[in-house]
This record gives C-alpha cells, structure tokens and sequence, in this order.
C-alpha cells in the first residue's frame, strides 16, 4: 500500500507541476467560452442589418404594397428583411417603344369611341318610323360601322403586337437589373410574381449563395397570408373576418420537470448540456492521455522494466491510475468553483444553468470517475502493448478516434434522448459516460438505465484491469516487437 501511495503521490506532484496540466485546466474554459459566445455575438452583432430582397412584378396588380405590410406584420421576420422593388431602366429606344405604344393606345380608344358612338345612333335610328330617308341613314351607318369596325380591329392587333414587344423588353430590362443588383451584393435575392402562377402558389426565388435560401422563411409566411387572404376575398370573405381568421398564434413554450415548471430555451436547454459533456470529455482524455502518453514514454526509455523491478504491475496501475484520476478530479472541481465563482458575480445567470444541481453535479463527478477508470484502465493495456514510438502513435490514432465516436454520435441523443436505440447505446462503455450525462436534463431517464450502465462500466473496468495486469506482467518481453492481436493473444496466455 506504501508503494501504491508513492506512486499516487508522484504522478500528482508531477502532473500538478506540469504547464499542459494547468493550460488545460485554464485554456479550455477559456475556448469554451469562445465557442459559445463567438457566434451568439456574430449573430447579435449581424441581427440589426436588413437585408435586401428585390421584387419582380411584371403586371399592375400591385401586391409589393400588400407584401410589404404583411412581411412588417410577420412575426419571424422581426424587421429584418426589407423588401425592394425594381423597375427597369428605360433606355431612349425604350422610351420610343411606349411612346409608339401610348399613340396606339389612344388610337384604339379613338376607334372604340367612334365604334360606340355609331352603334348608339343606329340605335337612335332603329327607333323612328319606316321610310326612305331611314333605309338611307341605316344603310350609310353600317358602311361607317363596318369601316370603323375594321379599323379597330386592325388597330387592337397592331397594339396588342406592339404590348406584348414592349412587354418582353421591359421583362428582360427588370430581370437584367434584378441580375445586376444581385451580382453586386446590393441584394440578397429577389422574387418574381407572376399572377397567374401566384394564383397557383408559385414564386420564384433567385439568390447569389446557398445561404440565402434559408433565410426567406418571414417571405414564406407573408406570402402564404396573402395568397390565403385573396383566395378569400374571392370567395366574398370580408377584410375584418380574413384578419380575424389570420390572426398568427403566439406559443409559450413551458417544461415541465416534476413540480417545478419553467419557460424552454433552446440555448440553456440544449446547449448547456453540451458545454457540460464537452468539459467531461476533456477531463477524461485529457488524464488519460497523460497516462497514456507516460507510459509510452517509461516503456521506451525502459524506465518501465526497472519500475518493474521495485514494484508488482498491480501496485504501478493502480499508483498511476489513481494519481492521475486525481489530477482529473482536481480539474473538475477547479471548473465547478469558477463556474459558482461566475454565478455568484451573475456574469452566468443561474436559471440559465439551472440542470447543474446538487444531484446533477454529483452524476457529473460519478460518470467522470467511471468513465475515466473505463479509458484509463484501456489506455493503460494499449500503451504497454506499443513496443516502438511509431507503434505508439498508430495506437495513439486508434484511441483518438474512438474517443471522439461519442461526440459525434450524440447529435442523436439531442433529437431522441429516450429512443430505445439512444438507452441501448447508452449500456456501452466508452458511450455510457457522454451518453448518460446528456440524457439527464434532456430525457430524466429513468433509474433501471443508470443502475445498468454503472453496473457495465463496472464490470468493464475489473475486465479492461484484468487484461492491463496480464499485459504489464509480460511487457518486458515484446519490446521490439509489431503489435497484432496474435502478440496480444500470446501476452494473455504467458503465465
């Protein structure tokens, strides 16, 4: 036992003196924090700048004005999209093309007025009695009407002609423009309404990048209002009954945790726990890869034979496992004293940590111990069995990637807490610490999954300890050798 607290002793002291130790300790909240707070302060920083979305309107129905006051009054935009309309830039041969236009315009309007006029006189002349100076007014009426019938249907083809020409030229110059305000950033995107499809439900979204498209959800909702909202004045709703039926719905979001009850916030509720599980994570292969890197270190420079010359392999894990799980627990309770610390001076609210109780913080403190018990014990057994520096770094890969697999998987934890799948992955291992920790304030899973991943990381570590003590026992005898799982096969069976 005398030894066994040497060895304890040793591995604190020197741990405790090292500058990585207390980097670790200090620079990780610190890159924590910029993880954190970095992007919320972008995002506060980017949230009072508009940005500009063109409007495309090739018609004169006029639904920019009715866009715009129900994307003002849409609550997912808080004023942060600006709408803008584009008109084209008419050029001289342009400006020529509406003034031919307009003169046919008020030719057709000239030959319609003419039109009626004879069709009302003729009207006037059906009326007095038969003769002959009747027949004649009638007969020199129609020839008058059937001229000027012809010219105004020459003159409503040349016009229309001429409508659809200019048309086309004002739809390439509007979308020429919209192009050229969008290739010059003056715009995000822009939309194009056509009425026709808009009657259908389809609009038309051009942006410069991919991130533009996530962006136009308050321009979804505005637009699906008003569609609804015509589609009911056509149905002979009233204006007071559409905002009535259109009243948007506000949503209160409260969890319920027992007795206590209190409002969800996406940021506490989930990125909280993270933050938490990021900092377990760290203590745990931080302190493991101290151990693991000094018993690569001991057995190269053979520093780990003549260990093994003083004391047994059983008192060497045991010494180095225990000091350096000590060395972790310091850097827990460092965290969890400058975290009361913030509290305290309110620079952290404590509502918004409000999962890190007593019960809690002791669950924290619990799966760090087993996990790291679970890691170290492995990463004991791998750094005896490397029996070059190359072959330490190979080994070294392997356990990075394997501790790095709970991380990745727990985005499923964070969309499914209690999904069978999530209880059953959390039963393993080098899973259960990372897993467990983010299903607490997420899940409350229930006592029978604590009880089974305690008792499996338990029964996991007396195994990983078994296996690490056959290992240590025999590693004078595989130095120089490749490490293959027959080399591991043949350390297990030496006696």
């Amino acid at each position: 036992m005398r030894r066994i607290l040497i060895i304890i002793g040793w591995e604190l002291i020197r741990h405790l003196k090292s500058r990585n130790f207390w980097l670790v300790v200090f620079l990780s909240p610190l890159l924590m924090t910029g993880v954190v707070l970095i992007p919320s302060i972008y995002f506060q920083g980017a949230s009072p700048k508009q940005s500009q979305i063109g409007f495309v309107e090739f018609d004169s129905t006029s639904y920019f004005q009715t866009l715009t006051e129900h994307l003002t009054d849409s609550l997912s935009n808080s004023n942060n999209m600006l709408l803008v309309l584009i008109t084209p830039d008419t050029s001289a041969r342009m400006q020529s093309e509406f003034v031919e236009l307009e003169q046919l315009k008020d030719q057709l309007d000239s030959l319609n007025e003419a039109y009626n006029k004879i069709k009302e006189r003729r009207r006037y002349i059906f009326q007095r009695p038969d003769s002959r100076t009747r027949r004649n007014l009638l007969a020199q009426s129609y020839e008058q009407l059937l001229a000027t019938r012809e010219q105004k249907d020459l003159a409503e083809i040349e016009y229309t002609r001429m409508k659809a020409k200019t048309d086309s030229l004002v739809r390439q110059a509007v979308l020429h423009k919209a192009d050229s305000l969008l290739t010059a950033k003056e715009i995000e995107g822009y939309i194009i309404l056509d009425e026709d499809l808009f009657r259908n439900g389809v609009i038309t979204f051009h942006a410069s990048q991919p991130i533009n498209f996530l962006r136009i959800q308050p321009l979804k909702q505005a637009l699906q209002v008003m569609l609804v909202e015509q589609r009911m004045k056509e149905e002979g709703i009233t204006i007071s009954q559409i905002q009535e039926l259109l009243k948007p719905i506000r949503i209160h979001e409260i969890i319920s945790e027992g007795t206590e009850k209190r409002e969800f916030k996406f940021m506490v509720t989930y990125l909280a726990p993270i933050v938490a599980v990021l900092f377990l994570f760290i203590s745990i292969f931080s302190t493991s890869g101290f151990l693991f890197a000094a018993i690569i270190s001991e057995k190269t420079n053979k520093l780990l034979h003549w260990f093994l010359s003083y004391v047994n392999p059983f008192q060497i894990i045991s010494g180095k496992i225990v000091g350096l799980g000590a060395v972790g627990l310091i850097e827990i309770f460092i965290w969890l004293i400058l975290t009361m610390l913030l509290m305290a001076g309110n620079v952290i609210p404590a509502r918004d940590i409000g999962f890190l109780t007593l019960k809690n913080a002791g669950l924290f403190v619990l799966y760090f111990i087993l996990g790291y018990l679970f890691f170290a014990s492995l990463f004991t057994g791998v750094g005896a069995l490397s029996s070059s520096p190359q072959d330490a770094q190979k080994l070294r890969l392997y356990m990075r990637v394997m501790s790095f697999l709970p991380l990745v998987l727990a985005i499923f934890v964070l969309r499914t807490p209690d999904a069978l799948l999530i209880r059953i992955l959390s039963y393993i291992p080098f899973l259960s610490p990372v897993f467990m920790i983010l299903r607490t304030p997420l899940g409350q899973p229930p006592l029978i999954d604590y009880y089974i991943s305690w008792g499996v990381l338990v029964l996991s570590i007396i195994l990983n300890l078994m296996i690490t003590g056959k290992i240590f026992r025999n590693a004078s005898i595989i130095y120089g050798e490749k490490t293959t799982f027959k080399l591991v096969l043949k350390l297990l069976r030496e006696k």
